[in-house]
């Protein structure tokens, strides 16, 4: 059995056995069947192949997000917090003694901005709140599905594997 072939051969393959077996008007020939049952078992040694391959992936990508991605977001965490903490001891300083000019250039001085605090937005009024329409996707598929015309929506069919 051939293994190098790609999954796309298999696929020509099995397609041109069955336009034969077409042509042939369903006769299973004693070729055709052996044709048939050698790309059948190719297909299904390549197949279970990529599926291995594509666990093995999943497993280390899995492993790399546990491992590094928490590493990861730790440190930037901890660099975040040292920048900050940096950033409060010079506030401070420059609320002190005032505008400080290093010796690399920098000056370092207050800036002023305002900004809003909503400390309770139940009491705002409705002009001052930004309502965003949302759709109930459940409630228009089961409408769309019991013969409804539902205008701005419809139900699209997405295709993906199921390995198991």
């Amino acid at each position: 059995m051939e293994l190098n072939k790609s999954l796309f051969q298999i696929s020509s393959e099995l397609m041109q056995i069955w336009n034969e077996l077409e042509e042939t008007g369903g006769e299973l020939t004693p070729e055709i069947e052996a044709a048939l049952t050698l790309t059948n078992q190719q297909l299904q040694t390549k197949a279970g192949n990529y599926v291995s391959f594509i666990k093995k992936l999943e497993s280390e990508t899995e492993h790399l997000k546990e491992t590094y991605l928490k590493k990861v977001q730790s440190e930037i965490k901890k660099r975040e917090n040292l920048i900050s903490h940096l950033k409060d001891a010079l506030l401070v300083a420059v609320q002190e003694f005032g505008d400080i000019e290093t010796d690399r250039l920098f000056k370092v001085c207050l800036r002023q901005s305002e900004a809003v605090n909503i400390y309770d937005i139940d009491k705002l009024p409705n002009d001052y709140k930004i309502f965003e329409p949302k759709a109930d996707k459940r409630k228009i598929k089961d409408s769309i599905k019991a013969g409804e015309d539902v205008e701005g929506a419809e139900i699209i069919i997405n295709n993906s594997i199921n390995i198991r």
